[in-house]
């Protein structure tokens, strides 16, 4: 069975248990394939399908070719109670920065401000899926990862790639949904690019530059030989914006972690920076969300411009689809399924069966 209906929904329970099921059958120790599975449904929950369980599919290749490691724990590189260095050692992302966030959790009942700077980490996925957990305890959460031994963004002006499609989030807490701020200082992501490489289709815009530095919507631009880049968030005209904060991003978390030459035989990791800020210290959590609360109902207020219905604020859209996701059920993408159908043949896992409850 694949999913090529699009009105396919699935138990968020089923598809974390299926997803489990592979990362465990793949050598991932339980917890940490649980760990993995929820924050990759998460992802599909919040309509981010790019960075949901389709991941699996790199994730079991790095599994089962032992480049991802799969046991171990974090070397402690430096430890002052509220400023923490760890090395990763590769492990899995999703692991290690849910492990580096129950330490900050500990941590910031005794200090205001909590920093994790973690380096060597595998892929972390799908940011806005952490923030909400900081976030439900009243939390305010940044964070930011780059990965310095991958190019795929070319600095503005250039047409060679240096940054990768770092990813840059902030979560608040609210009287009710968070704020969720989450996107890349990319002008697209690689999995978007990859998907529409393999559909045919082109970009919605010209996010891309080729080889000759030339900005094109064509996947094959980015995806073909000789390779080009990315442009960074604000395109040919507004990049620098984004370069600038590519730089903030690394300076935050390759550089405050000691990552070390860019030059790697995986080709892969991140270095990741994470912080907890407790409102409490400061003016207080009830004054936080009432001030967040004046914004928010203004931002509502503001009459839509043409062109849109609404005026949403970060977040609320991923957590609608998250509380719809809940309530009836978690549509995947078309092609996940067919994606993952080898792993689960491979690895003896049933596919997920359609429908509202876990069986």
């Amino acid at each position: 069975m694949t999913d090529t209906n699009p009105e396919m929904h699935y138990a968020a329970e089923t598809l974390r248990d299926f997803a489990g099921a592979l990362a465990l059958a793949a050598g991932l120790p339980e917890q940490r394939a649980q760990r993995m599975a929820e924050i990759l449904v998460e992802a599909d929950m919040m309509g981010r399908s790019t960075h949901g369980i389709e991941h699996l599919d790199w994730y079991l290749t790095d599994l089962v070719s032992e480049v991802m490691n799969k046991t171990g724990d974090p070397t402690v590189v430096a430890d002052h109670g509220a400023a923490v260095t760890w090395d990763g050692h590769y492990l899995p992302g999703t692991w290690l920065v849910t492990e580096a966030m129950e330490l900050a959790f500990a941590r910031s009942r005794d200090h205001p401000v909590v920093t994790v700077v973690i380096r060597d980490s595998h892929h972390v996925g799908f940011h806005a899926a952490y923030l909400r957990r900081a976030t439900m305890r009243g939390l305010v959460m940044l964070l930011l990862d780059t990965n310095p031994y991958f190019g795929a963004v070319a600095p503005y002006g250039g047409k060679q790639a240096v940054f990768s499609p770092t990813p840059v989030s902030f979560g608040f807490p609210t009287a009710g949904d968070p704020v969720l701020v989450d996107f890349a200082l990319s002008s697209t992501n690689l999995t978007a690019t990859e998907r529409a490489g393999r559909l045919g289709e082109r970009l919605p815009h010209a996010w891309l530059l080729d080889h000759e530095g030339n900005a094109s919507d064509d996947p094959q631009a980015l995806l073909g030989d000789p390779r080009g880049s990315i442009l960074p968030l604000g395109g040919a005209d507004r990049g620098h914006k984004g370069y600038g904060l590519q730089f903030m991003v690394y300076a935050l978390s390759a550089a405050l972690g000691g990552f070390g030459i860019p030059d790697s035989p995986r080709g892969y990791s991140s270095a990741v920076f994470l912080q907890l800020i407790n409102p409490e210290a400061f003016a207080g959590l009830a004054a936080f969300n009432n001030e967040l609360a004046i914004l928010i109902d203004a931002c509502h207020a503001s009459p839509p411009a043409p062109g849109f219905d609404e005026v949403l604020v970060p977040g609320e859209r991923a957590m609608a689809s998250l509380h719809a996701a809940e309530r009836d059920g978690v549509q995947l993408f078309p092609t996940v399924l067919q994606t993952l159908t080898p792993w689960a043949e491979r690895l003896g896992i049933a596919l997920p069966e359609p429908g509202l409850s876990a069986v």
